[in-house]
């Protein structure tokens, strides 16, 4: 096994675990925004 060929698949894991990493960041703050109106959207209900 070449040394190039290693660093790449290094870098093409690396470049999966970075996006789905970011995705779930995203999904995250969708979740949380969703809550936060769930949120209000009680308080309003209730007051």
């Amino acid at each position: 096994m070449s040394k190039n060929s290693l660093v790449r698949d290094i870098v093409i894991s690396y470049n999966k675990i970075m996006s789905r990493f970011v995705q779930s960041k995203i999904n995250l703050t969708r979740n949380n925004k969703s809550l936060l109106n769930s949120r209000a959207i009680l308080k309003e209900g209730i007051s």
